[in-house]
């Protein structure tokens, strides 16, 4: 009788199937080329499920939720917004980073005191002219004063949760414009265990107010540099060498469970050499691993050396160091990685599951319609979630398909997920818009409650499970971030049900759910009466229930050792 009567409780509040419960967006009405266009790239959540965001924004009439905020530049700069949102999507407060220019913030990272960092570099050393010439600035809080003689254009900035700014971190000494912008770069940020990592390219030269010198003779040289959260510079890394003629797109990563370092590399022009650690790298695309230390260990490349042949939109990790990786992959076996490649007539989205050695794939799987140019994954336990575009009357990924648009009416942003064991299609969802827009999804973030939120741009209007319109101002498009969830603001914590220690994944399902469990564990399933349905065992490497026979609804899950009973939903 207690269990009926906690499933008849639960009914109300757990059966509503999970939607995009509220959606946000912001940007002005400069035009844009593809890679400057508004768009949400980097997206993180902080332990009160607050959200932070950053995106390009252009013109000089941005909103943020219809806050209006001032850009620095000419009349169309490419500046970049760092904006941050409540769990049910109430504006709280945001930073225009920008001045003459297009300025490169690369991620969006919290400590475990939901204090909030970004890093990049601002575009130019020159500034402070007249009309609207400004020098780089955070709002009007902070100025990056360069000149001809003296520039430093790499930073890292922090702020508390409210916005407040703690410091900016500026660690290469003032240069020549030369060294300052041609030889430097910054890729991306990441925080584990309240460590900064910052990832680099570096011309020769002392940084960190003298702490380090970079004495390699190479025009550029990567490191990671490591910083305490109060802002002592701890150590640099190097990660190997690189020689580049040419133009790249690369990013890094750090695996947290081993601390091993990824670079991800990208040729943009044919012709012209690249090489890592003097290894060159013929094709377009190559995946490149370096342990804890930064010692090169291995690198994947793809077959075909066009130009652009590849994509990759992100990687991520799980427990066991193996990579999942995603991105584009060119037609009818023009082009292949890990011996993977697409025979169909379209350059398709692909996910992949690699070993912790690089040397083979474990699954692979693609959609039926073609990708663009962005892209986001997010390893969430036993499932991994997929953000982008799709279109047609029939998108199918995997055993999954849904009706997306007509002919002709342009593309929705797609949310899929997929079992991190097999590669399986749990579920595909899209945001609805009008006919003839271009909507894409580039980033994705689970909070504290295990609710996703996911960013991009959109063409003209989307629309949230209440039908509430969010508009775009202007220009090619304007950026959106978006809750997907069964309520607007999930809860912390539930008093009835101590789920702190156990999750459950994907949630709602319907094909496998993996449990959490810490240790070997009997299990009950209920349905919605209170009947027995299922019962089995549980370890820790055995800790998925396949519940493909079972109708759709809600069930309770009672685990015998932890005396917990979790809420589950077939879909």
């Amino acid at each position: 009788m207690k269990i009926k009567l906690l499933l008849f409780l639960l009914i109300g509040t757990f059966s509503r199937a999970q939607d995009w419960q509220w959606i946000k967006e912001g940007g002005g009405t400069g035009t844009a080329d593809t890679y400057t266009q508004e768009q949400v790239y980097s997206m993180v959540t902080d332990s009160q499920n607050n959200i932070y965001i950053l995106s390009r924004v252009r013109g000089s009439d941005v909103e943020i939720d219809g806050n209006s905020k001032a850009t620095y530049g000419y009349s169309t700069p490419s500046d970049v917004v760092l904006a941050s949102f409540s769990c049910n999507g109430t504006y709280r407060w945001s930073k225009i980073i920008g001045g003459n220019g297009t300025e490169n913030i690369n991620a969006v990272q919290v400590d475990s005191q939901d204090n909030v960092y970004v890093a990049g570099n601002v575009a130019t050393c020159n500034g402070g002219g007249a009309g609207n010439f400004y020098y780089a600035r955070i709002d009007d809080e902070y100025e990056f004063i360069n000149t001809d003689s003296a520039c430093t254009l790499i930073f890292l900035a922090k702020f508390d949760t409210n916005g407040i700014i703690q410091y900016v971190k500026r660690p290469q000494l003032p240069t020549t414009p030369s060294l300052a912008g041609a030889y430097t770069a910054s890729y991306n940020v990441e925080i584990h265990n309240d460590i900064i990592y910052w990832s680099v390219w570096l011309p020769p030269g002392i940084y960190a107010d003298g702490a380090f010198t970079n004495s390699n003779p190479d025009p550029e040289t990567p490191y990671v540099l490591k910083y305490y959260p109060d802002g002592t510079f701890m150590e640099a890394i190097q990660l190997g060498t690189v020689q580049n003629n040419y133009p790249v797109v690369a990013n890094y990563y750090r695996n947290p469970y081993n601390g091993y370092f990824y670079m991800t590399y990208r040729k943009v022009n044919s012709g012209g050499t690249f090489s890592i650690n003097g290894l060159s790298i013929v094709n377009s695309a190559a995946l490149i691993c370096y342990d804890n230390l930064g010692q090169y260990q291995w690198k994947i490349e793809n077959t075909n050396s066009t130009a652009s042949a590849m994509r990759f939109y992100g990687v991520d990790f799980d427990s066991s160091n193996n990579i999942y990786l995603s991105g584009r992959i060119a037609p009818f076996n023009y082009d292949s990685i890990l011996g993977y490649s697409n025979s169909a007539g379209g350059s398709y989205p692909y996910i992949m599951k690699i070993n912790s050695t690089g040397t083979n794939y474990i699954w692979a799987t693609k959609s039926n319609t073609n990708a663009n140019d962005f892209g986001a994954i997010k390893y969430n336990g036993g499932e991994i979630a997929y953000t982008g575009w799709g279109f047609g009357t029939n998108f199918t990924w995997g055993s999954q398909t849904i009706n997306i648009t007509n002919t002709n009416e342009g593309q929705d942003v797609l949310f899929a997920r997929f079992d991190s064991t097999t590669g399986n299609c749990l579920s595909l969802n899209k945001i609805n818009s009008d006919v003839g827009s271009t909507d894409f999804g580039n980033a994705i973030a689970v909070d504290a409650s295990g609710d996703y939120i996911v960013g991009g741009g959109f063409g003209h209007y989307i629309y949230d499970m209440n039908n509430n319109v969010s508009t775009n101002e202007g220009g090619p498009s304007d950026f959106f971030l978006a809750k997907f969830s069964t309520q607007a603001c999930t809860p912390l914590s539930n008093e009835s049900f101590d789920e702190s220690q156990i999750r459950i994944y994907p949630n709602p399902a319907n094909e496998f759910i993996t449990v959490s469990v810490t240790e070997n564990t009997k299990y009950e399933l209920y349905n919605v009466t209170g009947q027995l349905v299922k019962i089995g065992s549980l370890s820790v490497n055995e800790n998925s229930i396949n519940i493909q026979e079972l109708s759709k609804g809600c069930y309770l899950l009672k685990l015998k050792s932890e005396n917990k009973l979790l809420k589950i939903l077939k879909q």
